[in-house]
């Protein structure tokens, strides 16, 4: 008789670690005895200008969206997010539906729900290497294969990687390295996932800190225009 599972967790699952952040300061407060308010944080992204409401132009006031949210704390919310899925169309410029918008709890919710609805068990991913561990973790979470070619060698990547792949990661700007590609760059590279049916998931959750001009979020409309079916996905940090 084989021996019982003491857990009913998928065995692969058994074996993972929880992918590793920064940003951990009172972790690291607690392990070497620092005071949080001693510790400079370069471990994580940050935004350095501040909230919105820092800034009077933005017509912003904090104590009046308390005050009309106040009364509907206690409702359920519209799941639509019509309102938010408006603002955040606004937000990401023109050429981008609210249709398109899908909210989510943080990039890592994104990712999640992405690689839930599209990875099969046994799936190859390309996670161009170093970037973002999320992408691996849930990745490895639905049984998938990460392949790990070199940041510097996406331009340049096989026929064969590609017909292989079911997706490709894209951080842009890439995290950690910061290194930021161009329109043109991920246009080329979106063609080429098309011909191959590989999807394409362009993270651009710090683009706004870059440089805005070379987003692609309006990309999805112009590649439906074209009959493809390559998906680029934007995730969107924090909107006000």
């Amino acid at each position: 008789m084989s021996e019982q599972r003491s857990v009913p967790l998928r065995e692969h699952l058994l074996a993972l670690k929880p992918c590793r952040h920064g940003g951990l300061i009172q972790e690291t407060s607690e392990t070497y005895g620092i005071p949080e308010n001693e510790i400079l944080d370069f471990s994580a992204n940050f935004n350095p200008l501040g909230s919105p409401f820092d800034y009077p132009e933005t017509g912003l006031n904090f104590e009046d969206i308390i005050k009309k949210s106040y009364g509907k704390l206690l409702e359920y919310p519209d799941n639509r997010y019509v309102e938010f899925r408006e603002a955040a169309a606004r937000f990401v410029g023109p050429g981008v539906a609210p249709q398109s918008i899908v909210p989510g709890n943080g990039s890592t919710e994104i990712v999640r729900l992405v690689v839930e609805s599209m990875i099969e068990k046994g799936d190859i991913v390309l996670l161009p290497w170093p970037t973002f561990g999320e992408y691996e973790m849930q990745c490895r979470i639905m049984g998938a294969k990460p392949v790990y070619p070199a940041q510097d060698e996406i331009n340049t990547l096989s026929d064969e990687m590609l017909e292989e792949a079911k997706i490709l990661f894209i951080c842009n700007p890439n995290n950690p390295t910061g290194k930021l590609r161009s329109r043109e760059e991920l246009k080329a590279l979106a063609e080429r996932c098309r011909e191959h049916k590989t999807l394409l998931y362009v993270d651009e959750a710090f683009i706004e800190l870059s440089d805005p001009s070379q987003s692609v979020a309006d990309f999805l409309r112009i590649m439906i225009m074209s009959s493809s079916c390559v998906p680029l996905q934007r995730t969107l940090q924090s909107l006000e």
